[in-house]
């Protein structure tokens, strides 16, 4: 006789048809899930602690945490914690971990509010330092009138309206994810703020970004900026045009220094000033081209904006 098939009870029936209705939103589609993309990078990386690869949602809110980093985005999907890995890949899993192992952000009394414009954030970001044993150049030195970053060879300044008595060091990942849900949001400025135990929270649009500030001194960084004597007008466009066609081509003859000089893209230099050409593209910016016949360090200025970086030796 033939085997009869046993009926699901009831009761998973209507888990299961719960289940694939939740399975049904589309986090492309969802106006409440539209920044969730950056909260999944976040919480789908290997983690030490399971809980970091999970995703609490709680009054329309979805709350993503890495050890290290937190992500707080808006999302309308029901409340609950959720497998990051299958939301990733457009499932729905509810998760078997703890969510009160979530970890609350501590609050303080705040001793700065200020907004950044995300622009000028990205520009200094590309000469943080990513030598992890230089952990306080791995991130943006948020001071009294501006920011500054530095990888050792090249540090650009920001000019920008800041007032704090004493600065703070935000982490390349903040900055990163900072970064990416900026794009998501479409956002130009952000709202940041440290408290008095050196919590960062940035407001980028709907979404927050939590982190504590780098536990480091960063350098006396002013010294390195050079008094110059003499001015030319570098173009960073035509730089970055040459660079293109000829990077393969340097890294072919010297894939360490890549060796070019700045004459070739300097409006009134008319000696050679030779530079690691990757450094070089760091800068970004087109300005003033100010030197001194000692060769030092040379500066790079246009209004709020400065690079520095030193040039190679002969």
């Amino acid at each position: 006789p033939r085997e009869q098939k046993r009926r699901p009870s009831c009761i998973a029936q209507n888990v299961q048809r719960v289940l694939r209705e939740l399975s049904t939103l589309s986090l492309n589609e969802s106006e409440g899930t539209k920044t969730m993309k950056t909260l999944l990078k976040l919480t789908t990386q290997r983690a030490t602690y399971p809980i970091c690869n999970t995703v609490k949602i709680e009054k329309n809110k979805a709350f993503g945490w890495d050890g290290s980093i937190a992500i707080i985005t808006p999302c309308d999907m029901p409340d609950g914690l959720y497998d990051a890995h299958y939301l990733k890949a457009g499932a729905v899993e509810l998760s078997q971990e703890d969510a009160t192992d979530y970890k609350a952000a501590d609050s303080a009394d705040l001793v700065a509010d200020m907004v950044l414009n995300v622009a000028d954030l990205e520009w200094v970001s590309s000469a943080m330092c990513k030598d992890e044993t230089r952990y306080y150049l791995c991130g943006i030195f948020i001071r009294n009138g501006g920011m500054v970053a530095t990888n050792g060879h090249t540090a650009k300044f920001q000019k920008a309206d800041i007032k704090i008595e004493e600065g703070f060091i935000m982490s390349d990942d903040m900055v990163k994810y900072i970064l990416l849900l900026a794009d998501e949001e479409k956002v130009k400025e952000i709202r940041v703020t440290i408290d008095t135990n050196k919590q960062i929270r940035a407001y980028v649009g709907q979404s927050e970004v939590i982190a504590q500030a780098i536990d480091g001194t960063y350098p006396t960084i002013d010294r390195v900026v050079p008094e110059d004597d003499k001015e030319a007008n570098f173009d960073y466009a035509a730089f970055k045009a040459w660079f293109k066609v000829n990077k393969q081509i340097l890294a072919l003859k010297d894939k360490t220094y890549m060796r070019v000089s700045a004459a070739l893209f300097c409006d009134g230099l008319d000696f050679d000033i030779f530079f690691n050409a990757k450094l070089l593209d760091i800068t970004e910016l087109s300005g003033k081209f100010g030197y001194s016949e000692a060769l030092s360090a040379v500066k790079i200025v246009n209004g709020p904006r400065m690079a520095v970086l030193m040039p190679m030796r002969a």
